[in-house]
């Protein structure tokens, strides 16, 4: 009788937008978090927000694709302002990684500038009369 073992490796982060930044977004934005992983086995991957896990079964707009690694959320509002995570973890142990979303709100807003800074994050510029 022979037993195959498989090698356990730990949970790594291959690609990540959460490097504990904050985004300031405006409302009625897309907004994508991604946490990409590697591990045998593969890892699973959990998404909290405000240490809760996240729940979008009866949210519309929102999404978990890529096998859990990617987190879309559609039109951005108010209430999806918060601190989010990724918990990726397997047999071998776990990683996290998280970024604070800010909603752009209360500002009255004359030129919004969208700057790409790279290939996953922008930078938003609000020009109001309170700024003179």
């Amino acid at each position: 009788m022979f037993v195959l073992l498989s090698e356990i490796l730990p949970p790594v982060l291959n690609n990540t937008n959460m490097a504990g930044v904050s985004t300031l977004t405006a409302p009625g934005s897309l907004q994508e978090f991604f946490c990409y992983a590697d591990g045998v086995p593969f890892p699973s991957i959990t998404w909290t927000k405000d240490g809760e896990e996240f729940d979008v079964s009866n949210m519309s707009g929102v999404e978990i694709t890529e096998e859990g690694q990617r987190l879309t959320i559609r039109r951005v509002l108010e209430r999806d302002a918060g601190f989010y995570e990724c918990v990726v973890e397997n047999r071998g142990g776990m990683v996290k990684a998280n970024s604070t979303l800010d909603i752009l709100m209360g500002k009255e807003c004359f030129l919004i500038i969208v700057e790409v800074v790279d290939s996953s994050s922008l930078a938003i510029i609000c020009i109001s009369w309170k700024n003179f």
